[in-house]
């Protein structure tokens, strides 16, 4: 009998061995084509990934080898395109019975005979089983072409047909994603399939519309043929995105083919709205469940575009990327990322200005480079090369990426190519001295390669050439000078970029008339010597162009002047309060003209995050605290204008991160601000983001607010509310881990105990608790404690919150992330959680993790940790004895109604019999 759609493979197996032989006798083709669909379709019971890849492999083979004799009866299409949909999805090797079942399936698919028969869907799936096994057919098979050719020609005739050809979305989308694979070029059958995509575009499944865009764009359809039905497409795909509950529809995959898509099809404003839809969908989800691969071509795709590109680039776009990277550095993201994911993340990056934090390299970068089989030289290139745009260091993946790239070029001379060449030593050039002995190894190598290669170079690749000859000289730029004809070549197309580029935009008008008006009038620069004379086009030794000015100072000395605009930077590169203070003394007056929101709140966020770069703390916040009045005093007119939820949010965060004082310029500006972010036309437009932002601003702001605001309650209430509507989706709310936790926070500082929103709050904090970092597990934690929110509606969400913390601690890489004060803040939670065995639980992790030897507050390391000892004087036992060592002890109680005092120090016993083992 037929087995049931729940079953095993186990059991699936079991069946095929007792009742295969049967079915061969009787030449029952469909049950045997049906159990080829259940190999693919069902999982192991008992084991894993590599348990059911073992059991359906050898299933397949006997299903193979015992169909093979009965193909040339079959009649039925079905019986053909079933098996072969098996095969390709299965995969199979380039020997056995499977490959020559799959070649004589396709025969008699074709015979005339069982053709005639064919439905539109017998047809595009075997087209898309043969997109699936085009690598072993590509080896193997005899009348590739000519089959192939045959399937594809009886495709076109169906759909010859402006009605009733018969495919539906899923058979077109099938068709297309097989041709894209195959290659398969036919102008003919694709701009019929595209046609009929257009028509059912509204039938497909956001899997069936990604891969059909990516399909014509990977095809290169971009022509007018092609051109109503990729805007029927994507109009489909944005009317679908702007519509929450079909949004949510979209895997993260489909969402990034949609991307990849859409980098090669160039539709212009189509193209931008639909860009936008998908970015806004990626945030709002704030990357749940998204892989190395759908954040890496996301990236790349976007960077392609123009997306996210440098400091000019819109708020929204640059939150993007921020958020991107966020969820590349979650723990295990990237740890099974391939080389291709790592260099388009990173080149990806390069071309944004966007440096991601050095941490993220660590999370297998190296290794990943290091896999010599999926290693191509292009990954190590452009990885190389983004590196050095990206002013990042990283040994280990520098020393792979280096070896690798020396292998490669080793066992071929060619295997870069002549950009990748001359983007890998403009690279090393960038490192210069600081490089390691493998990178200079690396330097001479390429430099000979291009000497052979000269040839192949364009001018952009032999100006790179000229500037690694410069900036390394010694042998690599004797290996370069060594072949006379590539010498003048480069130094042709370096004549060529300097008369090419002396057309001098405004800002540097602006900087030589203020040098002219220096010379004039004699005045003296910074280091107290007048200038003298100015001149401009002057080439320095070793620079590709002429540097903007050179000024002549009365000592005789000469200084070269360059302007350095935004585009010359990393858009997030660690830049110094000090460099943001003439920042904003240089332009804050034009921002106020041109009532620039964007870059004052973007100044104010700076000024929030920076550090001085010559002095300490107390430096650095008398730099901040100008710049925050500056810039308060700037915006404060500027607030009833204000249209976009950010502008809002973020200078309130900044201000309560600075600190303000209750009365002045500040004060006014954050009471105008939170009322303006309250206005219906703005809080429309707010992300999760800028309303829990907000809320964590005024809990920061709260000692001012209660002395010097009017309407606190109103304003608060009404910031809770719209945070409480934007929650009430269990699903697809956007509050990200982080924004979760700075609302709970918030709520604790400001004794918000609104049960409604702290529920609600509570159930988006477990939901995410996997994705929050230390210090937001631990305020979260702290938070509800602080609140009394120990109830039954609080019980799953609490136990989701602290299960997370006690994964993490039994974990020592994931443990090492807590620092000691996330440690005590979770031991003040549990104190009034009331949690009984989780309790000790985590109570247990946390003490065991000081005894990793930790440091705590005090700066000194953990040796023991005992639990119930009773000391001299103190009617019960502490709950731990902790043991620093300097050779103190230290009782830990957690703070309950009897015992208010926390920590007090214990007498040194006579004997040892305290100390840990």
């Amino acid at each position: 009998t037929a087995a049931s759609d729940d079953e095993t493979l186990e059991e699936l197996q079991a069946a095929v061995t007792c009742q295969l032989p049967g079915w061969v006798e009787r030449e029952d083709t469909a049950a045997i084509s049906n159990a080829f669909r259940k190999a693919v379709q069902y999982r192991s019971g008992n084991g894993g990934a590599a348990t059911a890849a073992r059991i359906r492999s050898g299933i397949i083979a006997d299903l193979s080898a015992a169909y093979l004799p009965l193909v040339p009866r079959i009649r039925k299409p079905f019986d053909c395109r079933m098996p072969l949909w098996a095969l390709g999805k299965a995969g199979i090797g380039s020997k056995g019975p499977e490959v020559q079942l799959a070649n004589a399936l396709l025969q008699r698919l074709l015979d005339p005979a069982v053709i005639a028969a064919a439905t539109a869907m017998d047809l595009s799936l075997a087209l898309y089983a043969l997109g699936k096994l085009r690598e072993g057919w590509q080896q193997n098979g005899e009348g590739w072409d000519q089959s192939l050719g045959k399937l594809t020609d009886a495709i076109k005739t169906r759909l010859t047909a402006a009605v009733g050809h018969g495919f539906n979305a899923q058979d077109v989308s099938n068709s297309l994603w097989a041709c894209a694979k195959l290659g398969l070029a036919d102008a003919d059958l694709l701009q019929r399939l595209a046609e009929a995509g257009a028509a059912v575009a509204g039938d497909m499944t956001p899997q069936a519309l990604s891969n059909s865009l990516w399909a014509l764009e990977a095809l290169g359809c971009t022509g007018p043929a092609y051109r109503a039905a990729v805007q029927v497409l994507c109009g489909e795909a944005l009317r679908r995105l702007r519509t929450p509950k079909l949004a949510e529809a979209f895997k993260p995959q489909d969402l990034s083919n949609i991307l990849l898509a859409l980098e090669g099809l160039q539709l212009g404003s189509e193209q931008a709205q639909l860009v936008s839809a998908v970015a806004a969908e990626d945030v709002r989800r704030g990357f749940t469940r998204y892989n190395s691969q759908d954040i890496s071509n996301s990236t790349w795709a976007l960077a392609k575009m123009g997306f996210g590109v440098g400091p000019e680039a819109p708020a929204e776009q640059r939150q993007w990327v921020t958020a991107a990277l966020d969820a590349a550095m979650r723990p295990g993201t990237m740890a099974t990322a391939t080389p291709q994911n790592w260099s388009n993340l990173l080149y990806a990056l390069s071309v944004m200005r966007h440096q991601p934090p050095p941490v993220l390299l660590d999370a297998g970068a190296a290794a990943a480079m290091r896999a010599n089989s999926v290693n191509g030289p292009q990954d190590c290139a452009n990885t190389l090369y983004a590196l050095a745009v990206l002013q990042l260091r990283h040994a280990g993946l520098e020393a792979a990426v280096c070896g690798r790239l020396g292998e490669l070029q080793q066992e071929d001379l060619e295997s870069l190519t002549e950009q990748g060449l001359a983007n890998s030593l403009w690279a090393v050039a960038v490192f210069g001295e600081t490089g390691s002995p493998a990178m200079q190894q690396l330097a001479m190598q390429l430099a000979r390669d291009a000497a052979i290669r000269w040839e192949e170079f364009a001018d952009e690749g032999l100006t790179q050439l000229w500037q690694a000859q410069q900036a390394l000289g010694g042998e690599v730029a004797a290996a370069l000078r060594g072949n006379r004809s590539l010498q003048a070549a480069m130094d042709k197309a370096v004549a060529t970029y300097r008369e090419d580029t002396k057309h001098l935009p405004d800002d540097q008008k602006q900087l030589l008339a203020a040098l002219r008006r220096l010379e004039q009038h004699g005045r003296e620069t910074a280091g107290g010597l007048a200038v003298q004379s100015v001149q401009t086009g002057v080439v320095a030794q070793g620079v590709l162009t002429p540097v903007d000015a050179v000024m002549g100072l009365v000592d005789g000395r000469q200084v070269a002047v360059e302007m350095l605009g935004p585009k010359r930077f990393i858009y997030n590169h660690n830049q110094t309060l000090e460099e943001l203070r003439a920042v904003v003394n240089g332009q804050l007056p034009g921002w106020v003209a041109r009532k620039d929101n964007a870059s004052i709140w973007r100044a104010f966020n700076k000024a929030a995050k920076l550090r001085s770069g010559d002095g300490g703390a107390a430096t650095a916040a008398r730099i901040r605290s100008g710049i925050i009045a500056d810039l308060s005093a700037a915006y404060l007119p500027l607030g009833p204008a204000v249209c976009a939820a950010v502008e809002c949010s973020i200078p309130l965060w900044a201000m309560a991160k600075v600190g303000i004082s209750g009365q002045g310029k500040e004060a006014q500006l954050a009471a105008a601000l939170l009322e303006r972010l309250l206005d219906p036309a703005v809080l429309s437009t707010a992300t999760p983001m800028d309303l829990s932002l907000a809320l964590y601003a005024l809990g920061k702001l709260r000692e001012d607010w209660q002395q010097n605001g009017e309407g606190w309650d109103q304003s608060l209430g009404k910031l809770a509310d719209a945070i409480k509507a934007r929650l009430t989706a269990a699903v697809g709310h956007g509050f990200n881990a982080q924004d979760v936790s700075n609302a709970l926070w918030a709520c604790a500082k400001l004794g918000l105990a609104d049960a409604e929103l702290l529920q609600r709050l509570a159930q988006a904090g477990a939901a995410a608790a996997g994705n929050m970092t230390p210090q937001a597990l631990s305020n979260s934690l702290w938070a509800l404690e602080a609140l009394g929110c120990t109830g039954p509606a609080y019980r799953s969400a609490i136990a989701a919150l602290c299960g997370e913390a006690f994964r993490r601690l039994r974990t020592p890489e994931l443990a090492a992330a807590f620092a000691p004060q996330h440690l005590s803040n979770i031991l003040l939670a549990l104190e009034g959680l009331q949690l009984g065995r989780e309790k000790a639980q985590l109570v247990a992790a946390v003490a065991a993790d000081g005894h990793q030897g930790r440091e705590a507050a005090g700066g000194f390391a953990v040796v023991s940790v005992q639990a119930g000892v009773v000391a001299p004087g103190v009617l019960a036992a502490v709950d731990a004895v902790v043991r620093l060592n300097d050779g103190r002890q230290v009782a830990v109680e957690l703070a309950g109604a009897l015992l208010p005092t926390a920590y007090r120090p214990v007498p040194s016993p006579p004997c040892d019999r305290y100390a840990g083992p």
